[in-house]
């Protein structure tokens, strides 16, 4: 949460967690639809590969990021 971004609904300040982080939590998950989501937020271009793949290292899964690359995003 320390690094959230803040935005604003009517005058109401919230917290939002950043693409990557949500891209980390989405993977560390691993159902189906997480992993579609993983997709759906590289495609979109809110996130990149590089900044999932440093933040999925300084979060233990490292691993878990190398196969998800191989396995849905071997060109």
């Amino acid at each position: 949460m320390e690094q959230a971004e803040t935005a604003d609904f009517e005058r109401v300040p919230f917290r939002v967690v950043r693409a990557d982080h949500l891209a980390v939590i989405a993977l560390s998950v691993g159902r189906a639809k997480d992993l579609t989501c993983i997709l759906a937020l590289l495609e979109s271009g809110s996130v990149g590969r590089e900044e999932i793949g440093r933040l999925a290292a300084r979060h233990g899964w490292a691993e878990a990021w190398r196969r998800f690359e191989y396995r849905l995003l071997n060109d």
